[in-house]
């Protein structure tokens, strides 16, 4: 899932960033992304089995394709929302492209990023559990896969409480992470 995410977050970042700021290519590609996104990614895992074998890298494709779309429409969204008005003060100003991402794009899409990773993490979550259980020996989604085929009820319990707990873990280091990333936004509360 980490690896996974690690490779999901920084490209659904990036195009988003790109599609966002680039109206041509916003307008050739964008309908090409949400027709890719419009297919229930879970469906896919079958063929990444297919095309990637049995050990974890259909599974890291898997969990990085759902963070990336989670990633790109949030980062499109906070870059689509930001106010023109700022970006034509700092041309004016003489900053060039590099400044103007530093100064003012970045520091405007980050609570959108912030949220894109929050409603991210959980699907990363799903997904690579759901690779598990099509297709792993070892993992959660193993577990869960072989104690419903063989009817072990504590089994199955105990996998799912630790997704539990997995996820509420995850969720709250989320929130603690959008806290100490956006802490000017509470100050002001």
């Amino acid at each position: 899932m980490l690896i996974g995410m690690a490779i999901g977050i920084p490209a659904g970042v990036l195009c988003g960033m790109w599609l966002g700021r680039s109206p041509v290519a916003s307008n050739l590609l964008r309908p090409l992304v949400v027709a890719l996104y419009s297919v229930p990614l879970v469906t896919l895992a079958p063929l990444l089995i297919l095309w990637f074998g049995l050990d974890m890298e259909p599974k890291i494709v898997l969990v990085s394709v759902v963070v990336f779309f989670m990633l790109f429409f949030n980062t499109f969204a906070g870059v689509q929302t930001m106010d023109k008005d700022l970006v034509l003060s700092l041309q004016l100003m003489g900053a060039n492209p590099r400044e103007q991402f530093q100064k003012l794009i970045a520091p405007a899409c980050i609570a959108w990023i912030l949220s894109g990773m929050k409603n991210a993490l959980p699907y990363a979550l799903v997904a690579a559990t759901v690779g598990e259980m099509l297709a792993a020996r070892r993992g959660l989604g193993y577990l869960i896969a072989r104690a419903s085929s063989q009817f072990d009820m504590n089994g199955l319990y105990t996998a799912l409480f630790v997704l539990m707990v997995l996820g509420m873990l995850i969720g709250e280091g989320m929130v603690f992470l959008e806290r100490f990333m956006l802490r000017w936004r509470h100050a002001a509360e």
